[in-house]
């Protein structure tokens, strides 16, 4: 089953001393500029990296991907509001809930805090096809200038970093100098496709300027 969408990215946010809510999510003006709650998510996301736990001062977050996106930007000051029980919604319902806001960015427009969609990281619904959408989120570290992105995620137990190359998804390494260019998620060979760029189909921004100017959003199309 192919995915064709459009994705935009809504700011569905609090300031950290603000409560959860299901209430549909409204523009919020922070007093901390926006760099700086990103920086800080990264650097929380980082500090988490072989953890089991996903905790933000004592406080538990889902041990998920999504927990982690959730854990970094509270870090930062910033609250998802997924209006879900227990505040850590599935990759389907932050794809859901942040549609319509115009947050979505291109692949070539990534940058550090941005959030990844990727699709079939596993067999969700254990029918043995590949058609489990949204399954797994990452969020980004850094890009570099070959345009590979290295970001973090949470699987088999714990905070890992990965790294993932749009311009070159089927390829696992640099076939000059063995540098890894996308990692593989989907642990499982099934004779499908594996690496992390195989598997990418979004990006979005929660925060911070967008590429394009104008500040309309930028559509990523998804197949």
């Amino acid at each position: 089953m192919h995915l064709r969408a459009t994705l935009a990215f809504a700011a569905l946010a609090t300031l950290a001393s603000g409560c959860a809510t299901t209430r549909a999510p409204e523009a919020v003006e922070f007093a901390v500029p926006p760099q700086i709650v990103i920086q800080q998510a990264v650097g929380h996301a980082a500090s988490l990296v072989g953890e089991a736990e996903v905790l933000v001062e004592g406080e538990r977050f889902a041990a998920s991907s999504t927990g982690l996106v959730a854990a970094a930007y509270a870090a930062g000051g910033l609250r998802l509001q997924p209006g879900v029980i227990g505040g850590t919604p599935a990759p389907k319902e932050i794809w859901a809930l942040m549609a319509g806001r115009g947050r979505g960015v291109d692949l070539a427009a990534v940058a550090a805090g941005d959030v990844l969609f990727f699709d079939n990281t596993f067999d969700a619904n254990g029918n043995g096809v590949r058609d489990d959408l949204l399954t797994q989120v990452g969020l980004v570290e850094s890009v570099s200038i070959d345009g590979t992105i290295s970001f973090f995620y949470y699987a088999q137990g714990s905070v890992s970093e990965a790294v993932v190359t749009p311009t070159e998804p089927s390829r696992r390494l640099d076939p000059t100098i063995g540098a890894e260019l996308n990692t593989v998620l989907r642990l499982r060979a099934d004779g499908g496709p594996r690496l992390a760029g195989q598997l990418l189909v979004g990006a979005a921004r929660p925060l911070g300027a967008m590429p394009n100017a104008g500040g309309s959003a930028a559509m990523a199309s998804v197949d």
